[in-house]
């Protein structure tokens, strides 16, 4: 999977997003309904009092993604979990053939969208530089 980090200051409609959501949290904040269906509110809520981490709602067109940041004793060790969540965030996304996500990070401090993202960009590496064949210099799918 090819994976291009950018900045865009807003999300269009219609776009497959990640929300990075406080620790804790138990009810979705008002940026993160942007069009979400009764349904898909009711499901998410019920996931986030399972205290579920990873939610995934497919609306067909597009696809939410909801991460729960850890609540854990240092900053260094929440943006770990991040990285974790991006790297099982990217299996995710190569299985529905993602090729262009948004991050909306509504943490309360601002920093949970970057380490997710390295998450993310890490697990998404290959070297490809030794390889002999062409088949295996093929890009991944």
């Amino acid at each position: 999977m090819a994976l291009q980090l950018t900045y865009a200051s807003t999300v269009p409609a219609g776009a497959d997003t990640v929300f990075v959501l406080p620790a804790s949290t138990r009810e979705l904040p008002p940026a993160a309904l942007t069009d979400l269906p009764e349904a898909a509110r009711n499901y998410v809520h019920k996931q986030l009092a399972a205290d579920s981490k990873f939610i995934t709602i497919n609306h067909f067109s597009h696809r939410h993604y909801f991460i729960v940041a850890a609540a854990k004793a240092t900053p260094e060790l929440v943006a770990e979990d991040l990285r974790k969540a991006g790297h099982k965030l990217h299996a995710s996304l190569k299985a529905d053939k993602v090729t262009e996500l948004f991050i909306q990070d509504l943490t309360t401090d601002g920093t949970g969208a970057l380490p997710l993202a390295e998450g993310i960009y890490l697990t998404a590496y290959q070297f490809a530089g030794y390889k002999t064949d062409e088949k295996s210099r093929e890009k991944a799918p």
